[in-house]
């Protein structure tokens, strides 16, 4: 049944999408600082942060794919 199908699939993206926008929001809160200090500091803490962690948090949100679906059986 349709209505089922996608309230299992809301009840499966749901945490990954709302970790998604929560660290989204997180990182347009630092990227965005304005002012002197802060953007210091920011700029700072970008400079110190290794590539590979950079590249590890893109990696975990690009290469994500959905899990698989049962197939519906045929009558």
């Amino acid at each position: 049944d349709l209505a089922a199908g996608l309230a299992r699939y809301d009840t499966t993206r749901r945490p990954r999408v709302a970790r998604y926008v929560r660290n989204s929001r997180r990182a347009g809160v630092v990227l965005n600082a304005s002012g002197r200090v802060t953007s210091a500091l920011r700029d700072g803490i970008l400079r110190a942060t290794p590539d590979r962690v950079a590249l590890a948090n893109a990696v975990k949100t690009a290469d994500w794919r959905p899990p698989a679906l049962p197939v519906a059986e045929r009558p």
